[in-house]
């Protein structure tokens, strides 16, 4: 038997142990999808652990080709259609910003200026992106109640030569919304699905690394 089918049955009898041991309580567990761009109709969040995309849909992960599988199997039921590009659209950043407005946060903005001497279109990609980050972040706040703790993990890839330093752009913007930085922790990327270069230039023998750790970025109200 290879590898790959061992983990697979490893992970599938985990999950049937979690099951029948009543690990999850479905009880008290809901799930919906929400554009958290938009008011989210749930408050008084004592927690709230995420891990948002690292940049736009089209340029740093393809969610909506990782998700040609799925819909497969949701054919019909899914209400954003059953297009993978229909979905890249609709991600952070899927739809360019004609009307910029300053965000908080003064390590976007160095990258920003610093991606702009080299490709004014790429720039106003990342800004679009960050804006919608910026606007969901936004909504998250106010679900919280008092004392509560936010987890983001996040990544800082690479930009015409250019880090993002997206755990420090999280913080800031979580800050300019009150809450406070309680730390940073680095964690090392294991068991990647990218390779460990690219070639963003598409220049022969031009190649740059990719993200090798994720960081993350603990908040507290």
């Amino acid at each position: 038997m290879s590898k790959c089918k061992r983990d697979l049955f490893k992970n599938a009898d985990s999950f049937l142990k979690s099951l029948k041991y009543d690990v999850l309580d479905f009880e008290y567990s809901k799930l919906f999808l929400h554009d958290t761009r938009e008011p989210i109709p749930i408050e008084n969040i004592d927690l709230v652990i995420s891990s948002p995309p690292y940049g736009d849909s089209r340029t740093t992960v393809a969610y909506g080709q990782f998700s040609s599988f799925s819909f497969d199997w949701i054919k019909g039921l899914n209400p954003y259609g059953d297009s993978d590009l229909k979905l890249d659209s609709l991600c952070l950043g899927g739809k360019k910003i004609k009307k910029e407005i300053e965000l908080p946060s003064e390590y976007l903005y160095d990258a920003l200026r610093n991606i702009r001497k080299v490709d004014e279109k790429r720039a106003s990609e990342v800004y679009s992106f960050f804006y919608d980050y910026y606007l969901s972040i936004k909504q998250i706040v106010k679900t919280l109640n008092d004392n509560a703790n936010v987890c983001f993990i996040v990544g800082n890839r690479t930009v015409k030569g250019i880090q993002i330093e997206m755990d420090f752009i999280t913080a800031e913007f979580f800050e300019s919304f009150g809450l406070t930085l309680e730390s940073i922790f680095v964690r090392e990327i294991s068991n990647k699905r990218m390779p460990s270069k690219n070639s963003p230039t598409n220049k022969t023998g031009k190649t740059s690394s990719t993200m090798t750790n994720e960081y993350i970025v603990v908040m507290k109200k």
